[in-house]
């Protein structure tokens, strides 16, 4: 796989405000292309689990590709405001072009607001922000985010850990039920999260970053705008952040493109990835089509 890998560890400690530092497994400029690029690309996702490199490859199955546009490709394991700088200083790099999708996109758009000049753009997928509001909690919607509330209870990953079938269970639901193709992952990579999120903390820390959002990590200070340059894909069948949402996107990215992505919902990356690398390069290298 191209790219530097970065693992996140942050979501470790149950009663943490915001995730903590991240542990960073990679040496400074480890695995990028041979010469020094002029844009680095960082893909930040709290899906990429440093403990399974294939799931990489199964929420971004075409990542290889952006890795070789004349790129430097960087991926970031974890979330947090802290991890991105850590992250970027650890490569060497002052600014980053920066690829992320839910609640990787909340934290991001923290780094956005606190370090304004260390971002040249961005690209987003269905992601939440400040202009959903309560909508959340809609009545119509509220079945949609019953797990946020659940999450927060101390004996959750008790729950959805308890066997191996229980965390199947679990995880099987979302991947389906976010997805506008309801088979699109194989038994493989259903398989592959299952082993992932049975080692020692994985679930907990998962829970954690929820629980770290209810708890005023996700708090909105100061200017709300994010004024780089920011290109969002909204999949048209996201469950969980319906596309209706990307509304009031205007008044917080001034600087704004915007695309609906057609037979996409929320894991758009892995349905449509060829339509969302070249979105990616053509914005970061160009104009966004």
């Amino acid at each position: 796989m191209a790219g530097t890998v970065l693992g996140g560890s942050g979501l470790s400690d149950p009663v943490a405000s915001e995730p903590a530092d991240v542990d960073l497994l990679a040496e400074p400029g480890a695995g990028l292309v041979d010469e020094r690029p002029d844009r680095l690309l960082v893909v930040l996702d709290e899906g990429l689990l440093e403990q399974a490199d294939g799931l990489v490859v199964a929420l971004y199955p075409a990542i290889d590709d952006l890795g070789q546009c004349g790129l430097g490709l960087a991926l970031l394991a974890g979330s947090g405001l802290v991890d991105l700088p850590l992250g970027l200083d650890h490569l060497g790099w002052q600014t980053a072009n920066i690829v992320s999708h839910d609640f990787g996109a909340a934290w991001v758009q923290q780094f956005a607001r606190t370090y304004r000049d260390r971002l040249e753009k961005l690209v987003l997928f269905n992601p939440p922000y400040p202009g959903i509001g309560m909508r959340w909690l809609e009545p119509g919607h509220v079945a949609q985010v019953w797990y946020q509330m659940f999450h927060q209870l101390p004996w959750a990953e008790d729950l959805v850990g308890s066997s191996r079938k229980a965390t199947e269970l679990y995880i099987r639901h979302f991947l389906s039920h976010w997805s506008h193709d309801k088979n699109l992952w194989t038994e493989e990579e259903i398989a592959e999260y299952v082993e992932a999120f049975s080692q020692l903390g994985a679930i907990r820390g998962g829970f954690n970053c929820y629980r770290a959002a209810f708890r005023g990590g996700l708090r909105l200070e100061g200017d709300p705008k994010i004024y780089a340059p920011t290109f969002v894909l909204w999949g048209d069948s996201d469950a969980v952040l319906p596309l209706a949402w990307s509304d009031k996107l205007p008044d917080f990215f001034p600087n704004l493109t915007f695309r609906k992505v057609e037979q996409a919902g929320h894991f758009l990356m892995r349905e449509k990835p060829e339509l969302v690398n070249q979105a990616i390069i053509d914005f970061v290298l160009g104009e966004a089509r």
